[in-house]
């Protein structure tokens, strides 16, 4: 009789052990896949940034060539490679630089009769949209990532594993960048 005591004591333990295990499994998979979404978020926002930024230099191009001068206005907009930016940063020189074409463009009306600048143009606002839904997906994303962290159990199990906390994207950016016009 002793040694089924001992048995059933030990399949008890056994079974809470392992309800426990699956419990902070399942806790740190859900943690891990916000994380997920958050990282794939941030890498499409830095991608439509890169084609942003591709396409405002063609644009540059063209006003450059096409009303043949050389302008100063721009001149943040093309160190933006050689300086280590964050999304937001560059963002917001985008914006401002696109903000600049448009002005460009609506003072030089001969612009608008090449082709390929007007469907450059067309390419950025459809960035700018893009970018918006992104932005505000990884906001959420970041919003749920850090409620999980502070919130118990998930709260132990990122402490455990050193998850640090994402800062939301600033989406006032590109209004700022309007208002400043």
């Amino acid at each position: 009789m002793h040694i089924l005591e001992v048995l059933l004591v030990l399949a008890i333990v056994t079974l809470v052990l392992c309800i426990i295990a699956m419990f902070i499994v399942i806790n740190y998979n859900s943690i891990v896949e916000v994380l997920y979404k958050v990282n794939v978020s941030e890498k499409k926002i830095t991608e439509t940034l890169k084609t942003k930024q591709d396409l405002l230099s063609r644009a540059i191009n063209i006003i450059e060539k096409q009303l043949k001068i050389d302008t100063k206005v721009f001149d943040e907009f093309k160190k933006i490679n050689s300086n280590n930016l964050k999304n937001n940063e560059k963002d917001l020189i985008l914006s401002n630089t696109f903000n600049e074409v448009k002005k460009i463009t609506e003072d030089y009306s001969e612009l608008n009769k090449v082709k390929s600048y007007a469907g450059i143009i067309k390419d950025i606002e459809e960035c700018d949209c893009l970018l918006d839904g992104i932005k505000t997906m990884n906001n959420k994303y970041v919003a749920v990532y850090n409620k999980y962290l502070k919130s118990f159990p998930k709260n132990f199990i990122s402490k455990f594993k050193r998850f640090k906390s994402k800062s939301l994207y600033d989406i006032t950016i590109k209004k700022e960048a309007e208002i400043i016009i």
